[in-house]
């Protein structure tokens, strides 16, 4: 091996130790925040920043080192599907924070497991809302087990409070006979026929008698 060829690969080795320090993971969240701009309805498509990066700073005069993610979720959520996936995308961790919280506390003085589980919950999604920031995990079943475990606990805890029962209780509709009847294949009882009334004759005054004075 020849020492351009050692010159060569030395060089690719510090390119790439370059693009993965502090310094190239910033040259790579600029240019994910200026795609959004430069493509904020659709984005650059999902999948498609490392290579649309690459070219960019190839045509821009500088050693394109290696094809790299951006190494933060919500860059690349927003330069790849546009502002709109990034709004749908903050708009669920958002909401199932807010649950989460909301549900632990109004179910910590009913049931404290439930509780507990919130509040593991409440921490597994600030944890992860905290980790993405320097991870590209927007495409992984990480991030939507987490949403879809948030909303089935919501669920779990709104059905466990009394509140609930009450309501749902109140909301059911009363059956009349008839149709209760209908339903379970029973004939519902008929209504007992009117009293018959006997007609009495009006009474006639008798008619007195010879020898007898009428009263």
């Amino acid at each position: 091996m020849c020492s351009s060829d050692l010159l060569d690969q030395k060089s690719r080795e510090q390119l790439d130790a370059d693009i993965g320090s502090s310094e190239g993971r910033e040259l790579l969240l600029v240019q994910s925040i200026n795609m959004t701009f430069e493509h904020p309805i659709f984005g650059v498509g999902p999948g498609v920043f490392a290579a649309a990066s690459w070219d960019e700073r190839k045509r821009s005069g500088i050693n394109p080192g290696n094809a790299m993610v951006s190494h933060n979720t919500y860059t690349q959520i927003s330069s790849e599907t546009g502002i709109p996936g990034f709004l749908f995308f903050i708009g669920a961790l958002l909401l199932s924070l807010k649950y989460t919280l909301s549900d632990y506390r109004a179910i910590r003085r009913v049931d404290s497991d439930l509780a507990k589980s919130d509040l593991y919950m409440l921490a597994s999604i600030s944890a992860i809302a905290a980790g993405i920031f320097f991870l590209s995990v927007g495409y992984t079943y990480v991030v939507a087990v987490m949403f879809a475990l948030a909303a089935s606990l919501s669920r779990i805890v709104k059905k466990a409070l009394p509140e609930y029962a009450e309501t749902k209780a109140f909301a059911q509709p009363i059956a009349s006979p008839s149709i209760s009847g209908q339903r379970s294949g029973i004939a519902p009882p008929r209504a007992a026929p009117p009293a018959r009334t006997q007609r009495v004759a009006p009474r006639r005054d008798r008619q007195s008698g010879p020898g007898k004075k009428a009263l």
